[in-house]
């Protein structure tokens, strides 16, 4: 079903965007970097800033 959708969405020249969920993906691995102590705070708002 979703493979047929999302055929039809190529068809029609519609363009797939996941901004948001790479965004999230990646506050989430920096989150849980700081908080196991790969990052420290300094590095973790610098990395946040760059998103």
């Amino acid at each position: 079903m979703v493979a047929a959708a999302l055929s039809s969405y190529a068809r029609q020249g519609t363009q797939a965007y996941a901004r948001a969920v790479i965004a999230a993906e990646a506050l989430y691995v920096l989150c849980r970097k700081s908080a196991e102590g790969v990052l420290t705070a300094e590095e973790h708002t610098r990395a946040v800033a760059a998103l």
